[in-house]
């Protein structure tokens, strides 16, 4: 059996006719197949049966995992965890007892090391699911690790009830919480018998099940999604099971339809007796599940890895059936670690069924599916970026997906990530959110002044929303005040060298040694742009009275300005306990270079539900004007994470097709930051959910007025204006930045000019292909861009205002 995808085969066990008849056995083993659409060979596959090579009787074997004692003091109030009745009517159902706990989670947690036992767990999730319950599917580890562990602690409080699926209950039940209702459901090494057992505990009756062979790990994971979404049982096989007795045990739960999944599309037909049995390969299950979860519905995509029996590539890949479960998304299997045929995968599900996902989940880490590594031409140079699959712009085009991964090799490690990230709502609760932004922390390896103006442009942004933010600007990171705050943050952004990250946040107490290169540096494009026959409001502005009108321009609530310098002195406060304890559940943005490598593993050790960071050298103006943008998705469109990545990312494509417009140069640096940034974690989290205020000051609105025309109009009121001692920002709300700068005549301070960035609908009958351009009211067409969504969903605008006015009205012109 060498390869990773041969079929599955045994030996033929061949009777004499006239005794015994002939049965031919036939066990399917994952195929080796590089890719997910092989044509069939039209070679002719064995009929599979099942063994009977027992005396025939006519009484049902009962299912009969091996019974336990549990610990005296542990509470267990489902009877069948004492001892498992011979009888099948003596079975009690937990469901009953979940149900009637008032907490708004059930835990469901079996062992790491039992993976195909998480196949039929899926379906129980479902199951409990129906019960206005939210499953929290744990696949803990026998040995307990503090991740795992302080997972179970947030969540005790919320969980009324935990089932646990285990022939050694012993292993886990101290971890489970003792405020939980603990059913105890024994299962033994017999996956049929104990697939069959589940099926009465928690069906007790049911017309149809899902089945597959358990050494076809393809056909698992995608069988345990089909059942998770029918809600029925999934019941993993050998083949080598009593037909006749296997065939009593069904019709005791009163299935009379199997459908039966192989990763084989060859294989014809398997023989139990007295059922109904409709073999499903790998696309027609694929289509089954488009099918039940409806197209307009699908919003997210899932691509794992396959499991190989030889390597541990793909471990994480068995909990696929429930978080497809949870986020309604079809599953694409991946054969290698080939990123490239990985995406080719993806796009042939979604243009099969014309499928418009907003993000993809790639759970597998990066030995199981690799980066893409691509390489850029420019004038100036070559260089080379690595990229997620699914994550590339169609030539011309805008990204239409937002990608996420969850990179961890060890299975426990990708459960408690996932169920971090599905219980983040309920263990948060109704606590108004709070961000944490450290920027530009340090100058002794350069200074970082624009950057800075740019983070402080960010954080009012959330204040405009009424979130609390904290704000650190030129002090340490490593101070007291700092490690506090971020304890209850649930956004924390860190923006400067990647050598002052603090610890708290994957840097290291100790100082490092990096590249010189990786220091990062700012960039600007100065712009002399005004002239005496050109007035606008930039040669217009007063910066003394800017001053004069905002006194705490220079001032945040962390910090008071000192006497002799624009830095900052910071208010201590006491240590934290822990200073690695995020009771916030953050995502942790990291914007310097390279901060995302192995090291940031550590912070979702520490309870954080995603990082996103750069693989790459990045300029901080870029990068800063990226985070902004990623930020005010999340604000002002109520985007999830993969969906801010993705319009962040298209911010920036479209300010390197602005720029090219323009004559600028350099627009690798720009593309370069576009593609850096990746994010781990669940694409499909959302931050702040519903507990968002309206904002205070409205945004430059765009909408449609014609087939080809857009009307852009200003509000009455800026932001605050943001200052450092080289730059000023003075903007609209939702108002982007991309390093252009404005020189002030006499004067040493330069303002960050400001640019318009819209995603908008696309309306019913535009055709983008018609239009070749964007002109402005002045007839020119070097001060706005577009970019089309491949699913033509959206249209991504970018306009430089010739004028930066309030209350200001004017048109944007599509042309051929």
């Amino acid at each position: 059996m060498n390869g990773k995808n041969q079929i599955l085969k045994r030996c033929v066990l061949i009777f004499p006719a006239i005794i015994l008849g002939i049965y031919i056995i036939s066990v399917i083993h994952p195929g080796c197949r590089l890719d997910a659409n092989l044509p069939d060979n039209g070679e002719q596959k064995p009929i599979l049966n099942f063994i009977n090579d027992q005396p025939e009787n006519n009484a049902v074997e009962t299912v009969s995992p091996l019974p336990h004692q549990e610990p005296n003091e542990m509470p267990i109030l489902t009877e069948q965890a004492k001892q498992i009745p011979e009888k099948t009517d003596a079975i009690v159902s937990p469901l009953p007892v979940i149900a009637n706990q008032n907490e708004p989670l059930a835990l469901l947690i079996v062992p790491e090391n039992v993976r195909w036992l998480l196949a039929t767990a899926a379906p129980i999730a479902a199951k409990i699911r129906q019960l206005n319950k939210t499953p929290i599917l744990l696949a803990l580890s026998s040995e307990a690790v503090p991740e795992q562990t302080k997972l179970v602690e947030k969540l005790a409080p919320f969980s009324g009830s935990c089932t646990i699926l285990t022939e050694d209950p012993n292993l886990f039940i101290v971890q489970v919480p003792k405020n939980c209702v603990r059913n105890i459901i024994p299962t033994t090494s017999e996956p049929t018998r104990t697939g069959i057992f589940l099926a009465r505990s928690f069906w007790g009756k049911t017309e149809m099940v899902v089945m597959a062979i358990i050494e076809d790990s393809e056909a698992m994971i995608l069988g345990s999604t089909l059942a998770s979404h029918l809600a029925v049982p999934f019941i993993p096989i050998a083949g080598d099971e009593n037909s006749e007795v296997f065939s009593k045990e069904l019709k005791v739960l009163s299935v009379n339809r199997v459908y039966f999944v192989t990763s084989e599309r060859g294989l014809t037909s398997i023989n139990i007796p007295g059922q109904e049995i409709e073999i499903l390969d790998t696309p027609t299950v694929q289509q089954r599940l488009v099918k039940i979860l409806g197209v307009n519905n699908i919003r997210n995509i899932i691509l794992f890895r396959v499991p190989d029996e030889f390597t541990d590539s793909g471990a994480s890949s068995w909990l696929a059936p429930y978080l497809s479960l949870m986020h309604g998304a079809p599953l694409i299997p991946c054969y290698s670690s080939e990123p490239l045929s990985a995406e080719e995968n993806a796009e042939l599900l979604i243009k099969t069924y014309s499928l418009k996902p907003c993000t993809a989940t790639i759970l597998a880490d990066y030995d199981s599916i690799d980066k893409i590594t691509a390489t850029y031409t420019t004038d100036l140079d070559d260089y080379e970026l690595l990229l997620e699959p699914c994550s590339r712009p169609k030539e011309g085009m805008a990204v239409e997906i937002g990608v996420g991964r969850i990179p961890f090799i060890e299975l426990w490690a990708s459960s408690t990530f996932i169920a971090r990230n599905i219980a983040r709502g309920y263990v948060l609760g109704q606590k108004n959110p709070k961000v944490l932004m450290i920027a530009n922390p340090n100058t002794e390896y350069g200074p970082l002044p624009l950057c800075e103006t740019i983070s402080r442009a960010t954080a009012r942004e959330f204040k405009n929303f009424g979130v609390h933010i904290d704000e650190f600007y030129g002090t340490s990171s490593y101070e007291l005040t700092v490690q506090s705050v971020a304890r209850d943050s649930q956004l924390i952004i860190f923006e400067g060298h990647i050598v002052d990250t603090p610890s708290f946040i994957g840097g290291s107490e100790q100082p490092q040694a990096y590249p010189e290169e990786w220091y990062g540096h700012e960039e600007t494009e100065d712009l002399i742009y005004y002239q005496a026959s050109e007035p606008d409001e930039y040669t217009m502005i007063d910066f003394e009275q800017i001053i004069s009108e905002e006194p705490n321009a220079w001032k945040n609530t962390t910090y008071k300005k000192t006497e002799t310098s624009f830095k900052t002195q910071l208010v201590h406060a006491e240590a934290p306990q822990d200073v690695n304890q995020l009771d916030g559940l953050p995502l942790v943005i990291l914007q310097s270079c390279h901060s995302l490598d192995e090291s940031a593993l550590s912070i979702l050790a520490s309870d954080a539900v995603g990082i996103i960071g750069s693989s790459a050298s990045i300029h901080s103006a870029s990068g800063s004007a990226f985070i902004k943008a990623f930020c005010d998705g999340l604000l002002y469109r109520g985007d999830t994470v993969g969906e801010a990545l993705r319009d962040a990312r298209n911010y920036l494509l479209c300010v390197s097709e602005l720029k090219t417009k323009r004559g600028h140069q350099e627009q690798a640096k720009v593309n370069r930051v576009a593609h850096s940034f990746h994010l781990w974690g669940d694409p499909e989290t959302r931050l702040f959910n519903s507990s968002l205020k309206r904002p205070k000051l409205q945004p430059v609105s765009a909408t449609f007025i014609a087939p080809d025309q857009i009307h852009i109009a200003t509000p009455k009121r800026r932001l605050p204006t943001s200052m450092t001692e080289e730059y000023f920002l003075c903007m609209f709300p939702g108002n982007q930045v991309a390093g252009i700068v404005k020189r002030l005549k006499n004067k040493d301070i330069r303002r960050v000019a400001p640019l318009y960035f819209f995603r908008i609908p696309m309306p019913k009958g535009f055709v983008p292909s018609q239009y070749a351009d964007l002109k402005g009211p002045d007839e020119t067409s070097n001060r706005a861009v577009f970019l089309v969504d491949p699913f033509e969903r959206f249209l991504y605008i970018l306009c430089f205002p010739e004028k930066d006015e309030k209350e200001q009205e004017f048109t944007l012109q599509f042309v051929n």
